[in-house]
């Protein structure tokens, strides 16, 4: 009997496909009101972290397994944002990550942050809340293009390339890039953050900014 309903029927694994991308869309969508939270929590580390006041607070002592900060709610605000992290990373599915799962060993306290590298501790979590905004957004018109069914079955296909492509450093110097700094002051922090890249390792950095710029688009190819 022909489908003359105009409903799509699905079979088995394309309909199993379809409930696991809406879900991961859902989720995908949530963690993005908890961005710009999380960008406010890095600026008041930083702001603290300048002041007076703040420098003792920055010093961390083991307490237990763990390492916290000698001021409470510095503490509070980086233990928030290693669970923002972790959802971050569930979305993009790179919970296997290991830049990422460095960056959350740190902020939860597995491993001790140095006083100085506090700020670049700081400038990575942007980087991976930037990630997942354009992740989202990205996935958002990949979906859009190919139809909510034809879509949400492919998410994964989407959440694949990604995570194939995926570079921290892409993000950091993305932010870089966008802010408000002096030219050759920006210039000087993006060559810091190549600078330490063979040449092979830094073709590979290119091609995988150029996947990601495209993806952050809903461009698959």
């Amino acid at each position: 009997v022909p489908n003359t309903s105009g409903i799509r029927t699905l079979d088995k694994y394309q309909d199993k496909a379809y409930e696991t991308g809406d879900k991961k869309i859902e989720k995908a969508n949530a963690v993005m009101t908890e961005q710009k939270d999380l960008q406010q929590a890095v600026r008041q580390v930083e702001n603290y972290a300048g002041s007076a006041t703040g420098a003792k607070g920055v010093q961390m002592v083991q307490s237990g397994l763990k390492w916290v900060f000698g001021n409470s709610d510095l503490d509070s605000l980086v233990k928030n944002m290693a669970q923002v992290q972790a959802r971050n990373a569930e979305v993009m599915g790179l919970t296997q990550n290991v830049q990422m799962g460095e960056l959350n060993s740190k902020l939860s306290g597995n491993e001790k942050i140095d006083e100085k590298a506090l700020s670049g501790v700081m400038q990575q979590v942007l980087a991976n809340s930037k990630a997942a905004e354009l992740y989202v957004n990205g996935l958002n018109k990949f979906v859009e293009k190919r139809g909510d069914i034809n879509g949400k079955i492919q998410q994964q296909k989407f959440e694949n390339k990604w995570k194939e492509h995926y570079d921290q450093r892409i993000f950091q110097v993305d932010n870089i890039a966008a802010s408000n700094a002096p030219e050759n002051i920006k210039q000087d922090k993006i060559d810091q953050i190549t600078g330490q890249m063979s040449p092979k390792e830094y073709d590979k950095y290119i091609k995988d900014r150029d996947v990601i710029h495209r993806l952050s688009k809903g461009a698959y190819q």
